[in-house]
């Protein structure tokens, strides 16, 4: 059998819809038209999530070997027979001339990580058709049909989430062997978790007994951790701040500002992922002028998600399918572009912290016509 008998053989996704939640129904449509008589050992069609970590480590700047680090989870591999025998058949049967299509529906699992493309790793989703030939011929596979997910993730199944957090810390101010007076903070959040689409507030109170004028920027940093082969590679950004102006000598501040949690901000561990970690903290920093030995920092991890604390979860969806709860998330689908463009310009290497202004399944149900 050669290819030409096989045409305009694609997959659709109903209605052309491009983002999904966990627990969300897929419609899928296989579209093929066989000018002649062929025969073929089946038809498939087959689901795909897959995380994908990669780099390369050289030892030295001009060392010609490096060390290649790979991972991969497939946690979703669905696969249906859309004509043909069930498995894998060495069995060739006559696929008829005409115009087919298969519609398939597809529940997606709950606990799946949303889609991510990040410096060393994505998350991706898709589904593809292919017709299976004889042992001595290339197969035949349709072109890939992407979709995004746009993940949940419930707060209150972190118990930390609720922590209030309090720091405190006095210093004083001494350059040059010269002392120039005293500060003191105090910092606090009233919880560690946060719903993603809402504001995460900074409550500080600034007392400045010193000479010097100080300045206070809070940030919210993104720490991403790409898994391989018993290594890792980090890479951090900072996606939003805020800063009061300076506070004078004698004088002080109060701190109950919002961050803005930008919209195409990813969940805490993508909702559920195994080789890529997302992990947030609250930088706050207090700046003497003039003397940045003296600098009070603090770093606090939080806890991004789509179900804010004390809310209770109900179930959407039928008995047919209770063990997967519907959760609606709060935050809105990212757009497909969105979700699977690459090489964005906010990622760093490691711990270069760059400004602001840088930076398992259910069974498929199967329909067949063919005119």
């Amino acid at each position: 059998m050669s290819s030409y008998k096989l045409t305009d053989f694609i997959v659709k996704i109903v209605d052309n819809q491009q983002v999904f939640n966990p627990c969300d129904e897929i419609a899928l449509v296989v579209q093929l038209k066989v000018l002649e008589p062929v025969r073929v050992r089946g038809i498939h069609l087959k689901v795909y999530g897959q995380c994908y970590v990669y780099w390369e480590e050289r030892r030295s700047a001009g060392d010609s070997n490096s060390t290649h680090y790979e991972g991969k989870d497939n946690f979703i591999a669905e696969r249906k027979v859309l004509w043909g025998q069930e498995g894998y058949s060495p069995e060739e049967q006559l696929l008829p001339a005409g115009e087919y299509t298969f519609t398939e529906q597809y529940i997606l699992p709950k606990n799946i990580p949303s889609s991510y493309e990040g410096e060393y790793g994505y998350v991706r989703y898709w589904a593809k058709a292919k017709v299976y030939r004889s042992r001595w011929k290339l197969d035949v596979t349709s072109e890939e049909a992407h979709f995004s997910i746009n993940g949940v993730s419930d707060l209150n199944e972190y118990p930390e989430a609720q922590e209030v957090v309090i720091r405190s810390e006095q210093r004083t101010v001494c350059c040059w062997c010269c002392k120039h007076g005293s500060y003191n903070v105090v910092f606090r959040l009233d919880h560690r978790g946060f719903v993603v689409t809402g504001p995460v507030i900074v409550m500080a109170e600034i007392v400045n007994n010193t000479s010097n004028y100080l300045t206070a920027t809070a940030y919210l940093v993104m720490k991403t951790t790409y898994k391989a082969s018993d290594n890792e590679r980090t890479s951090k950004v900072i996606i939003a701040e805020a800063t009061h102006d300076s506070i004078e000598p004698d004088e002080s501040d109060v701190w109950n500002d919002p961050i803005l949690i930008p919209p195409e901000t990813h969940l805490t561990n993508l909702g559920a992922s195994t080789l890529i970690d997302v992990n947030y903290e609250i930088q706050f920093l207090l700046n003497a002028a003039g003397c940045n030995c003296d600098d009070i920092k603090f770093k606090e991890r939080i806890i991004l998600g789509t179900v804010p604390l004390n809310t209770t979860l109900t179930s959407s969806l039928n008995t047919a399918t209770e063990d997967c709860s519907q959760h609606t998330p709060l935050m809105p689908p990212p757009s497909y572009a969105e979700c699977m463009t690459p090489g964005s310009p906010h990622f760093v290497k490691q711990d270069s912290l760059p400004s602001y202004s840088d930076v398992q399944s259910y069974p498929l149900q199967q329909e067949i016509s063919r005119t």
